[in-house]
């Protein structure tokens, strides 16, 4: 298996299927998508699979499971929420008070009122907002996860 900072190759593939030779080749974590031998790209379900041998474990356990029945390509990330959809993800998830206390952690005086500013009077946050990466960065969550989250609470 070899990583670079995009993907995971894995050599020798993991077999899925001795008859067919059906194999899984590479994993790309931003994507959340693992590529056949076939062609084929097979969507993970969300969950943490960034580190190499947890997407090998993966593999080699749920793959064969998801071709079975597969997962649908991801629906579109939304490009907006009101305040009452993003702050009730974030409260359901327990992450409300780290993004305030991230909002508050912002050294420059200047640029932390400017946060804080757009936090309580923003009417949407946007998911291409600069203040989006920087705040779920602080928090600990990778883009994958911003857009998995910006989805779920679309629906709320």
């Amino acid at each position: 298996m070899s990583e670079n900072y995009t993907h995971v190759i894995y050599d020798p593939p993991i077999i899925l299927d001795e008859a067919s030779g059906l194999a899984v080749l590479r994993w790309e974590p931003e994507g959340r998508s693992f590529t056949l031998s076939d062609g084929r790209t097979l969507y993970a379900p969300t969950g943490d699979y960034d580190d190499p041998e947890t997407s090998r474990a993966f593999a080699e356990v749920d793959v064969p499971a998801l071709l079975a029945d597969p997962v649908q390509t991801p629906q579109p990330v939304p490009e907006r929420l009101t305040k009452r959809q993003l702050r009730q993800w974030l409260i359901t998830h327990s992450l409300f008070a780290a993004v305030e206390a991230a909002i508050a952690g912002i050294a420059d005086a200047t640029q932390r009122a400017l946060a804080q500013n757009w936090w309580d009077t923003a009417d949407v946050y946007e998911r291409g907002h600069p203040m989006i990466a920087q705040v779920g960065d602080a928090i600990g969550m990778t883009e994958a996860e911003i857009d998995d989250a910006f989805r779920e609470a679309a629906t709320l």
